[in-house]
């Protein structure tokens, strides 16, 4: 399997995690009414982790996007040279 293949493959991924996410979103914002007996926010708390698990997944693809290719595993490298993947890594 070559590289432009996983790259394919890791976007196919990626938008069926944003698609899902966005779904299940969407369906909570439909029974939102029904979730004023709950003593906790838990619908709230969802739709925040659902937001977290995106923003997650952008800051990874945009680091590893920005970061030089011998610089290794941009998250684990907190000397990147370019300056986003620095703001990215913190």
């Amino acid at each position: 399997m070559n590289a432009t293949m996983v790259l394919d493959q890791a976007w196919v991924n990626d938008v069926i995690l944003v698609l899902s996410l966005l779904y299940l979103t969407i369906d909570i914002q439909y029974d939102w009414d029904a979730f004023v007996a709950c003593h906790r926010p838990i619908h709230k708390w969802l739709v925040v982790s659902y937001a977290l698990i995106v923003l997650a997944r952008v800051t990874r693809v945009v680091g590893g996007l920005k970061s030089t290719a011998g610089s290794g595993e941009f998250l684990l490298n907190l000397r990147q040279r370019h300056v986003v993947s620095r703001i990215l890594t913190i």
